[in-house]
């Protein structure tokens, strides 16, 4: 896994630095600590620029003490919050999104003042908040000039000890150089679990606050084992934070600590498993289904608890009694958490969880490696190493050894340290020939001591991994090592399957990088410049000025004032030689840059801008003087081919130019000094033709569509919302304007009229003032006709009076006799002819005749009748009455199924209505009762027999049917014999002299005898007994019988119970002897048997 660490340090090079480098060469060949350490006494939020330290000397690293222009490293190693709430639980000691609160924090910053022995002042505000309680150190930093490691050099850092070390910080200006020396934070970090003698058996808890329930958690970003003791207890295999968790009762191994990682994939601690045999796979899969593939970021967990006897480790899962003991549980200390680097913020690596004993032979946990960072502006070169190495957790340990007949080192083992953070922050480049290591350190390993007859009767755990630490280097590309730790074994012989009983290696931690475009450097040079003038410093950024960064500019450091901000700065009128002092707040430094004044004649130097250099004809271009010189007191203008064609004052001057062509302007300047002139040329473009085009013709009908294009030059627009060749309606006759731009940008426009004529045909329409009358009434027709000075009306009244017109109308026509009449108008104008026609009714208005139609008049209960309307006289509302039937009533014209339950005789009625009256219908419906049929005979025979059946109806004198009608000696009887061969449901159906009919049924169940067998000797000779072989047998449904000779050749086959063996084979007697026969047989019930035997064959 790779993060990307995001850093924004200024790189800065410029003439002169105030301050990098201040602490001169620094060359080492033994091992020192350069570094001096004290903690931050009270709370400070990000902007603040004065903290309060224990002492603010920091001169224990050789050094004067603390002053202006010294850099400092403030970081916060702990602090973060942990969820407490439930110690019983596996989820005690997780860190939460947010949670790590101030913890990791950290930055470089410059000191302005040391005003007493426990404040210091910054130059700049902090960009992070910190707090004391989470032990937040203040490291004075060395600023060398260069660095050189020689053979025998290890720069290192003090342990951390609750408050202070475990970090190695340096600056240096220029080339770092190992020569074979090397750096070294490894075990300096947070401090793995400590090792108690109390055990007991049984205990469950991730957290407690007594050694009988387990051993130390390692430390972490959320605290020490005291801090542990606030909020839920320092023992137990829960892992807090990064730190590795203790062991849980009795006898397990530890945790290892923790640092970079994937923070989404710890799985609780569960580590890495080993995988590289097959039996430890299945040993594996006995904690859970798939737990041999597991691959979790973090520590690796510690080796399962206490066991006494020789189980199965391949088959007996822990937890099992049948281990003895403590069961051989699952209470390692859990890996610790990864921690995320993606924000910015850096740690040290996690303690290991120590083993649980209670022999005095537990092993502590490995302490975590520290952090180093360079922070160089030049190459880092040469041979050597950085090293940031987690300590392998403790071996389980006697140091008195074995006594006679017994056996030492009988404890937990401790749980490995992780890796720590190493990074390389520079300018320059790091060479491929320097190591880098942050590896995890590993599980420690329980190995028996033996004494003189004495013997291994079980087993403890070994201890996690560490997991791997966080390595970043800006430029090249050194050797990188971020591997997780391995996990501890144990010799026991209960185990020789699977020795890691139960340990997990450390995930691997990440190789990040510093992403180069959130560095920058500054660039600035010196100048000189005559007295009297005023000069602009402009301060060159390479790469990307940080969001929010300000450069500001002061007339000295520190004290000095604020003269601008900026990347430029413009100097007032100097007469003296000056320097100035730039900084930014990601510079921990002053940059100074000098300004040099001399007595000087100069003479002018003529300068001048035009607004433009390209215009078109017509347009106007304004001129501007930049010409420096001393008192300046001429100036000559001559602008060909504008107007005005020449100016003698400074301006600016605005001049118009009508004529397309190529100028040269001049502009001539004397002062003092003496005379000079410059010349820019400028470009008058031409303004191009343009016509405007119409398409199909400028002359169209109303509603045609019309296309306008420009053409001459490159773009065209037009009034009116017209969009140059798209189509479109004009709806009035319109004078159009398009302007077309040229590709230097010059217009010119154009008109074109569009006149819209009309021309479109008349259309007849007309109103009548009813469509629908009665006979002898009038209907009033109204032309609506459109067109053009329409000159003719044609009307034709079919079956009215009058029967046609020839004027425009309105004309009432009377209508006499009933029918359907079409009336039709035909118009005419100048453009033509067109006609339409309308349908009218005349209807004879009499009186409704109501008559029902109904499918039937009898039927039997519980049956339907289609109803219809067959009335007469033009009915307009229908009301139908269904006494007795289901549905009740109607409105609808047909409402088709009616329905009657009930026996009866009953009336449907239909009453039907329009504007004139109403009339009344009755039918009177017949519905029958239902007959009843009582059928009897359920019997059970035995296949072959028969059964009486008797059915019988009422009311008499109505006919039978029964069915399914096999096996009946009659179908149409009240008493019949069935003769079944299997199961069967007999119907009678009744029917009655109305129609009507009911039905019923009896069950007879038929009971199969089955028996099979075969003759074991026949004589086919001919003489009538005995000749053919037949299978024997009852309630046979299928069969196979084979025969077969000694020789196993196949001499009959038959599926057909009829048929038997008459002793030949291919058409010739067979000799006497036996035979062998093969029966399979289904039978009717569906049961199913087969027989072989033997035959005996007589002549």
């Amino acid at each position: 896994m790779r993060y990307l660490l995001f850093y924004t340090f200024l790189i800065v090079t410029f003439t002169a630095t105030a301050q990098r480098g201040k602490d001169g060469s620094k060359t080492s060949s033994t091992t020192e600590i350069v570094n001096d350490y004290t903690t931050l006494t009270a709370d400070v939020t990000a902007g603040t620029t004065s903290i309060s330290v224990t002492s603010s000397s920091l001169t224990g690293s050789g050094l004067p003490p603390l002053a202006q222009g010294d850099l400092i490293l403030i970081i916060q190693m702990q602090g973060a919050s942990v969820n407490t709430i439930d110690n019983t639980q596996p989820s005690w000691g997780d860190l939460a999104t947010g949670s790590y609160n101030n913890a990791g924090n950290y930055e470089f910053a410059q000191v302005e003042s040391v005003p007493n022995s426990t404040t210091i002042n910054l130059d700049c505000g902090l960009k992070h908040d910190y707090s004391a309680s989470g032990k937040t150190q203040v490291i004075r930093v060395p600023r060398y000039s260069t660095l050189t490691l020689n053979s025998g050099a290890n720069i290192t850092c003090p342990a951390w000890n609750g408050n202070t070390g475990g970090v190695v910080a340096i600056e240096v200006n220029g080339t770092t150089t190992f020569n074979g020396g090397q750096i070294d934070v490894s075990a300096l970090g947070f401090r793995g679990g400590q090792v108690d003698n109390q055990s007991n058996i049984g205990c469950m808890w991730y957290a407690d606050t007594s050694p009988t329930g387990g051993s130390e958690k390692g430390e972490g970003i959320a605290g020490s084992q005291t801090d542990y003791d606030t909020f839920g207890g320092r023992y137990g295999k829960g892992a807090c934070a990064n730190g590795g968790g203790g062991a849980t009762c009795h006898n397990a191994g530890g945790g290892g600590g923790a640092n970079a990682g994937n923070i989404s994939n710890w799985q609780g601690g569960f580590g890495v498993p080993d995988i590289s045999n097959a039996n430890y796979v299945t040993a594996w899969n006995l904690e859970g289904a798939g737990y041999s593939s597991i691959v979790a970021e973090g520590g690796g967990k510690g080796g399962y608890s206490f066991a006494n006897t020789d189980a199965n480790e391949l088959s007996d899962p822990p937890g099992s009694s049948a281990w003895g003991g403590d069961n051989r549980r699952d209470n390692g200390g859990r890996g610790g958490q990864p921690l995320d680097y993606s924000t910015g913020k850096i740690f040290m690596g996690g303690g290991g969880g120590a083993g649980d004993g209670n022999d005095g032979d537990a092993g502590r946990g490995g302490n975590g490696a520290g952090i180093v960072y360079l922070l160089t502006y030049g190459d880092i070169t040469g041979n050597g190493n950085i090293l940031a190495n987690g300590e392998n957790g403790q071996d389980t340990y006697d140091p008195s050894g074995a006594p006679f007949g017994s056996v030492a080192n009988i404890d937990g083992s401790g749980g490995g340290g992780a890796g720590g953070t190493i990074i390389l922050n520079t300018t320059g480049n790091v060479a491929s020939s320097l190591t880098l290591q942050a590896n995890g350190g590993d599980g420690g390993t329980q190995n028996f001591a033996i004494g003189l007859f004495g013997s291994v009767n079980e087993a403890e755990g070994p201890g996690g991994g560490g997991g791997g630490g966080f390595i970043a280097v800006s430029n090249g590309t050194p050797a990188m090592q971020v591997n997780g730790g391995n996990n501890g074994t144990t010799d026991s012989p209960f185990v020789t399957n699977f020795p890691p009983n139960g340990a997990t290696k450390g995930h691997d931690g990440v190789i990040g990088s510093i992403i180069p475009n959130n560095s920058y450097d500054l660039t600035i040079s010196d100048t000189t410049i005559c007295s009297g003038s005023a000069v602009t410093l402009a301060v060159t950024v390479i790469g990307t000025l940080p969001s929010g960064a300000t450069i500001e500019w002061y007339d000295a450091p520190f004290t000095g004032t604020l003269v601008g901000t900026g990347s430029s700065f413009t100097t007032p009128t100097l007469s003296n030689n000056t320097s100035y002092y730039i900084k930014t707040c990601d510079l921990a430094d002053y940059i100074q840059v000098n300004v040099t004044v001399t007595n000087c004649t100069v003479a002018p130097v003529a300068s001048f801008t035009p607004s433009v250099t390209s215009i078109c004809a017509g347009d106007s271009i304004t001129f501007t003087d930049n010409s420096t010189g001393t008192n300046i007191s001429a100036w000559n203008w001559t602008f060909t081919g504008g107007s005005p064609s020449s100016v003698n004052t400074q301006g600016p001057h605005t001049v118009a130019f009508n004529t397309a062509g190529t100028y040269n302007i001049t502009l001539q300047v004397t002062d003092a000094n003496g005379t000079d002139d410059t010349t820019i040329a400028i470009t008058v473009n031409p303004l191009p033709t343009v016509a405007a085009n119409a398409s199909p013709a400028t002359s169209i009908c109303q509603g045609d569509q019309v296309t306008l294009t420009g053409s001459g030059a490159s773009t065209y627009t037009w009034n009116n919302g017209v969009v140059d060749g798209v189509p479109f309606t004009p709806s009035s006759t319109t004078t159009y304007t398009v302007t077309g731009t040229d590709a230097n940008g010059c217009s010119n426009s154009d008109q074109i009229t569009i006149t819209v004529n009309n021309c479109s045909q008349p259309l007849a329409s007309f109103t009548p003032s009813a469509t629908s009358i009665c006979e002898g009434d009038s209907i009033t027709f109204t032309d609506n006709s459109t067109g053009t000075n329409i000159s003719a009306w044609n009307w034709t009244f079919n079956g009215g009076t009058p029967a046609s017109a020839n004027t425009q109308g309105p004309h009432t026509v009377t209508f006499n006799t009933a029918g359907t009449y079409n009336i039709t108008l035909q118009i005419t104008d100048a453009n033509g002819t067109d006609d339409t026609t309308i349908t009218i009714t005349v209807n004879s208005c009499n009186l409704p005749t109501a008559q029902i139609t109904a499918s039937t008049t009898e039927i039997c209960q519980g049956n339907c009748i289609t109803i219809n309307d067959n009335s007469s006289g033009g009915s307009t509302a229908w009301n139908w009455i269904f006494t007795g039937g289901i549905p009740s009533s109607s409105t609808q014209q047909n409402p088709g199924d009616v329905c009657w339950n009930t026996a009866g005789n009953f009336d449907v009625i239909l009453i039907v209505s329009n504007s004139l009256g109403s009339d009344t219908d009755t039918v009177n419906i017949t519905v029958h009762s239902l007959p009843t049929v009582t059928a009897s005979g359920d019997t059970t025979i035995v296949l072959g027999g028969q059964a009486n059946l008797t059915a019988n109806g009422t009311p008499p004198g109505g006919t039978y049917n029964w069915t399914p009608n096999d096996d009946l000696d009659c179908n149409n009887c009240s008493s019949l014999v069935a003769s079944p061969q299997e199961n069967t449901t007999y119907t009678v159906l009744y029917t009655d002299s109305n129609g009507c009919f009911a039905l019923d049924s009896v069950q007879v169940l038929v009971e199969v005898e089955t028996a099979i067998g075969v003759p074991n000797a026949f004589s086919p000779n001919n003489d009538g007994n005995n000749d053919i072989l037949y299978v024997k047998g009852n309630g046979i449904e299928t069969l196979l019988f084979i025969v077969y000779n000694r020789y196993g050749q196949k001499v009959f086959e038959t599926t057909d119970i009829t048929q038997g063996w008459d002793g030949t084979f291919k058409g010739k007697p067979e000799n006497e002897g036996v035979f062998v026969y093969y029966l399979e047989v289904t039978f009717k019930d569906f049961s199913s048997q087969k027989l072989k035997g033997n035959i005996t064959l007589i002549r």
